[in-house]
């Protein structure tokens, strides 16, 4: 383990090298570099004139490209890099209602995509990319908790994952401090909400129209009929989210209709059709949901650095 953590730290040292960083800070990084013992390690990566999108925390986890974006965060990065995932578990499209979907005992363990061999490791980088240093969910897989021991399926629920499947596209698409990367939804549908100094800004459902890389959300469970006057929530409620990747179009099953992909739907990357009206909106002017399954809470708008609003208008 002592040398898989030095090479780690030679690693991070050579590209932080290139960065700029001192040899002062590197060597205060290298004790750092261990999640549980990160509570004191943060650190101002050093302005350069060209970026203007830099995580104000170092995160070693983070691949260089997205912490010292090659491109500026936008839209299109986000949606192709979501469309990418839905790809590798083989463009699955769920439009049921989540009340009937199958139930874990009737449903053979192995057969779960979350715990298929190849799948539950990209899981696993869902969780180490997209968390917080600190948080104890880096650690999980699409089959393990941190200790490293493997779970029974009926409780895979107790390590949904579909908040750090957002967090993951968000970060590696070089979304910075532009985000709240958490374990549950309810922690950046709050901050949006609260307009905390972070660029994400919370949309009421009612009066405005999701684009593509806006993030969709609806309660779920004992939360399921949250609205957005409701919000922020004073504690954690469940949820669930999924990235918007495509214009309003006119398709089946809906007729007008958006596409969105998320994180842990029948435990796999999964895309699925929303109703609109021919404006785009989700939601009537009075709140009510035009989808009898979400009865959507609010719509997370990132700050995008475009000029222009481009991606929108290729539909």
């Amino acid at each position: 383990m002592q040398k898989a953590l030095f090479e780690t730290i030679n690693t991070a040292s050579a590209w932080l090298i290139k960065g700029g960083l001192s040899s002062a800070l590197l060597f205060s990084l290298s004790a750092c570099s261990h999640a549980h013992f990160n509570k004191k390690c943060k650190f101002s990566v050093p302005y350069r004139a060209e970026i203007t999108n830099i995580d104000s925390t170092y995160n070693p986890r983070v691949p260089p490209y997205a912490a010292y974006p090659i491109a500026r965060f936008n839209r299109e990065d986000v949606v192709a890099i979501a469309q990418r995932e839905w790809r590798l578990f083989g463009q699955p499209i769920v439009d049921i209602d989540p009340k009937q979907t199958r139930e874990v005992d009737n449903f053979p363990s192995k057969s779960k995509p979350e715990r298929q061999a190849g799948l539950w490791q990209r899981i696993g980088e869902y969780w180490w990319i997209g968390q917080p240093l600190e948080a104890k969910e880096s650690y999980w897989t699409g089959l393990s908790a941190d200790n490293g021991k493997i779970f029974p399926a009926k409780n895979d629920g107790e390590k949904a994952w579909s908040a750090a499947f957002i967090s993951y596209v968000m970060r590696v698409a070089g979304a910075g401090n532009h985000f709240v990367y958490a374990a549950n939804h309810s922690t950046y549908i709050n901050a949006a909400i609260s307009q905390s100094p972070h660029g994400l800004k919370g949309k009421n459902p009612s009066n405005y129209a999701p684009k593509k890389g806006d993030i969709l959300c609806t309660g779920r469970g004992k939360s399921r009929n949250i609205q957005f006057n409701d919000l922020p929530s004073k504690e954690f409620f469940p949820a669930h989210c999924g990235i918007v990747t495509s214009a309003p179009h006119f398709g089946t099953p809906f007729g007008w209709e958006i596409d969105t992909i998320g994180g842990n739907v029948e435990d796999q990357v999964a895309l699925t059709h929303v109703p609109v009206n021919k404006k785009g909106h989700v939601s009537s002017k009075n709140g009510n949901s035009l989808d009898p399954r979400f009865p959507w809470c609010a719509i997370l708008a990132p700050q995008y650095q475009q000029a222009k609003d481009t991606i929108q208008k290729k539909g």
